[in-house]
């Protein structure tokens, strides 16, 4: 007998969350987790849907809040986020005020790789993943039989700086593999014989 009693509370219980987050759609959607440059996020103040936005981060990490401004929101975690606009919203506008934030849509960061691989492209890096140059140039199928693999050419995506890099040593464990960030151009240029 106690157990249908407590299946029916569970049941209950779930209902009314459920209810509660069709009453919200946003905030049942999106994901959390570390806000990149140019993600796409929704903030929910609970119980204030005037004070609802959305939007796309500028390129300096901003988005703009009502009655806060614009507020940095890149490099910090939606928890984060969330604990800094309650707190700038508790200076002078609410009492307690509750705020969900969720990243939408977020801008694929990626490394390009071509020359003498096998399988040359555009690859997406994995959000809160490290992809190195080994790992990159394997997901490009690997380098070809006309590779000169101890002068592979890295061109950093946001300086634009040019490295070369001996991609022999760094699989003989001779040197550390590179760590490749978003934007990097990386090829692997024909041997001569």
């Amino acid at each position: 007998m106690k157990i249908p009693l407590i299946f029916a509370l569970l049941l209950a219980a779930s209902l009314t969350l459920l209810a509660q987050e069709e009453n919200n759609p946003v905030a049942a959607q999106g994901m959390t987790g570390l806000i990149n440059p140019s993600d796409t996020i929704s903030i929910i103040v609970h119980r204030e849907p005037d004070l609802n936005s959305a939007g796309r981060l500028a390129k300096n990490g901003t988005l703009s809040v009502p009655l806060i401004g614009a507020i940095v929101l890149a490099g910090k975690t939606t928890a984060a986020a969330e604990s800094l606009i309650e707190a700038k919203l508790r200076d002078g506008y609410l009492v307690r005020p509750q705020v969900s934030v969720r990243i939408t849509e977020r801008v694929p960061r990626s490394v390009t790789v071509s020359g003498q691989v096998n399988d040359p492209g555009v690859f997406n890096i994995p959000f809160g993943q490290k992809i190195t140059l080994v790992q990159v140039i394997s997901m490009a199928g690997g380098a070809t039989d006309v590779a000169n693999v101890k002068k592979v050419s890295l061109q950093r995506g946001e300086t634009g700086k040019i490295f070369t890099i001996n991609l022999k040593s760094i699989i003989s464990n001779k040197i550390k593999d590179v760590v490749l960030q978003k934007d990097d151009f990386v090829f692997v240029p024909e041997g001569w014989f």
